[in-house]
């Protein structure tokens, strides 16, 4: 088993941008269930599309 101690988690993305892609992630889900608005289903793929790339931008 490693243990990573302060300054060796370099690899570990930050908790604010897992909330932001789970963010996205729910309410892209949701606009696509409802199924109703294809331009706010559109936006909200878009934005959780954004979220993953930023997230995956700072690790």
């Amino acid at each position: 088993m490693q243990v990573f101690g302060p300054g060796d988690d370099e690899r570990a993305p930050p908790a604010a941008g897992f909330l932001a892609v789970r963010v996205s992630a729910a309410d892209a889900l949701g606009a696509v269930d409802q199924g109703r608005d294809a331009d706010r289903a559109q936006a909200a793929t878009d934005a959780l599309s954004r979220a993953v790339y930023e997230h995956r931008r700072v690790r």
